[in-house]
């Protein structure tokens, strides 16, 4: 696991960088969360995995399930991630880029557990 992390890392600080400049961090943080569950779908990742699928039929695919309210930006990143063949790290990369933007905006996150 620590290995994904290592390889989505650099794509989450490109995520991040991205959208703090576009100042649309919710926006960024609402589409990974979508992109990241449609990539961990059993079926979209045997998709993705199929060898005669093109890299723009997969971005076609992906896209059309991921739905069609992505940011220019948004589309442009998961272009990338298909024709690297980084698509599947998008959970990690969710995961990277909101500890990212939660130390940005100050927030900690805590777990309180009581008695009752």
């Amino acid at each position: 696991m620590a290995e994904l992390q290592t390889v989505a890392r650099p794509y989450a600080e490109a995520a991040f960088e991205i959208a703090q400049d576009a100042k649309a961090l919710p926006q960024w943080s609402a589409a990974l969360k979508i992109a990241a569950a449609v990539a961990a779908d059993p079926r979209m990742e045997e998709a993705l995995d199929n060898p005669r699928l093109t890299s723009a039929e997969k971005e076609t695919l992906f896209l059309s399930v991921a739905g069609d309210g992505f940011a220019a930006d948004m589309r442009r990143f998961a272009r990338v991630l298909i024709d690297a063949d980084r698509i599947k790290l998008l959970p990690q990369i969710r995961t990277l880029f909101e500890a990212r933007k939660n130390a940005a905006d100050n927030v900690a996150k805590a777990e309180i557990e009581t008695a009752m």
